[in-house]
């Protein structure tokens, strides 16, 4: 099975928000800035609701996100590619959703490879969101192995 038939919806929704955010700020590439964007844009869903919770005001989370966005200097790109650290992330959300005892990358196992991320990580930590905490928490919700 290809890393992308693994992706569950809002997993995959998660990448195609990631891929607008970039393209929308003339990024050559996919940063885990654009992840995060990407997966507080689903608005729905276990990591959506996590997030929600710790962060409280979104709205000023997200400008504040966006300024740390990378930006490019001329037209947006025909397409985007993702930056290395993101690339690590993808496979980090793989390995999480592994470790968890499922075969489906959700949103919450892209929540703990942007927590694999330090900059993300510390970002989220100011809002006390700390990835042995989710990581803990999504193994006992049950929201690690389900197939949704």
């Amino acid at each position: 099975m290809e890393l992308w038939e693994r992706f569950t919806d809002n997993a995959r929704q998660t990448v195609l928000n990631a891929q607008h955010e970039a393209t929308r700020s003339q990024s050559e590439q996919i940063a885990p800035a654009h992840l995060l964007l990407g997966l507080l844009e689903v608005r729905h869903g276990f990591a959506f609701d996590l997030l929600s919770d710790r962060i409280g005001d979104l709205a000023a989370f997200e400008m504040k996100l966006r300024g740390r966005l990378p930006t490019g200097e001329k037209a947006a790109p025909d397409e985007v590619s993702f930056a290395p650290e993101s690339r690590f992330l993808l496979q980090r959300a793989y390995e999480e959703a592994k470790l968890l005892g499922s075969q489906y990358i959700r949103a919450e196992h892209l929540l703990l490879g942007l927590l694999a991320d330090q900059e993300t990580s510390a970002l989220l930590a100011q809002h006390g969101v700390d990835l042995q905490e989710v990581r803990q928490v999504i193994a006992e919700e049950g929201h690690g192995h389900c197939a949704s």
